[in-house]
């Protein structure tokens, strides 16, 4: 990155681009420091604040449409293959849902200010199946709305982003080296946070054919679909399935708003990748005291399977 930010003057529009578009391919790159750097430029006349904006919506707009058209053909493939790439797409693809159930096609004018919502919500708006052009017009004024700003922070405060710049250019090892830390420290908490969710962290979990065989005796366990609203209305999901939000099962205090029975089988499920909602469901479950609380492996997809949401949303 530093590297992109010393040739900025020389080939400004390009690396712009480049860096834009190799971080919304899914790269850990922060582009935006490219596009505030820019903006420092700009104000000193040495490189054009519409080439370098055009490049960053052209970029962008390239990625996102990728993504959508594999959202649209793909549909959950699409977030697996994210899940491997990304190192914490579990959330941004709950939280991603949650967006878009609740703002629609408002949602694409933020998205790209929150880091991993931007690279997710193209293939779920994909999946989902909004319109391309209305697509291609929230996608893009978003993508605008965000390239101006972040340039007209670099050209407000060009003096501090230029002294920020010469004392990495001096000290460069020592930038490096500190960068270098950081970011090995950040992937290590952020792996140990997954490797956790994929063992269950403490959890329980069953198979499909084990809750299918507890559904046949008496009582029946209690099932908690916490599936998005996106796709809880299709048909996919588990027979008596009781709809339940992530956010009031983790509620702090006291007060529970659910009046859950302490005596039976809870089974917790979603669509999500690494069952991660089920999972953070179970254990705060088990924190108040409901110690029969389990995730069902795989979720909607193994009780129906095969790739039930993908079905589900080609239904809507």
């Amino acid at each position: 990155m530093t590297a992109f930010i010393r040739n900025l003057p020389e080939h400004g529009a390009l690396l712009v681009f480049l860096a834009v578009l190799l971080e919304q391919a899914g790269l850990p790159l922060p582009s935006f420091t490219v596009l505030v750097a820019a903006g420092a430029l700009v104000a000193e006349g040495q490189v054009s604040a519409f080439a370098v904006l055009g490049s960053a919506v052209i970029a962008a707009m390239l990625a996102n449409m990728a993504w959508y058209l594999a959202g649209v053909r793909y549909g959950q493939k699409v977030l697996r293959l994210l899940c491997r790439v990304s190192l914490s797409p579990d959330t941004c693809v709950r939280m991603t849902q949650s967006i878009f159930q609740r703002w629609g096609l408002a949602s694409l004018l933020f998205s790209k200010f929150v880091p991993g919502i931007s690279l997710v919500a193209p293939p779920i708006a994909g999946a989902v199946r909004m319109p391309l052009v209305r697509f291609l017009a929230a996608s893009s004024a978003g993508t605008l709305l965000w390239g101006v700003i972040y340039l007209s922070l670099g050209y407000l405060f060009r003096d501090q982003i230029t002294a920020v710049f010469d004392y990495g250019t001096q000290h460069l090892q020592v930038v490096l080296h500190v960068l270098a830390v950081m970011l090995v420290m950040y992937i290590a908490y952020r792996a140990i946070q997954r490797w956790l969710v994929a063992r269950g962290g403490g959890v329980p979990r069953i198979e499909a054919a084990e809750l299918r065989d507890l559904l046949n005796l008496e009582p029946r366990p209690l099932i908690l679909d916490l599936r998005s609203g996106l796709i809880r209305d299709d048909k996919s999901g588990v027979p008596g399935a009781v709809a339940v939000e992530l956010a009031e099962i983790e509620r702090k205090g006291k007060t529970f708003p659910y009046d859950f029975p302490y005596d039976r089988d809870i089974v917790a499920y979603c669509a999500c990748p690494n069952d991660v909602s089920a999972v953070r469901a179970a254990r705060a479950l088990r924190r108040r005291g409901y110690l029969r609380a389990v995730v069902l492996r795989g979720g909607a997809e193994a009780w129906n399977g095969g790739p039930g949401f993908d079905e589900a949303l080609s239904a809507k």
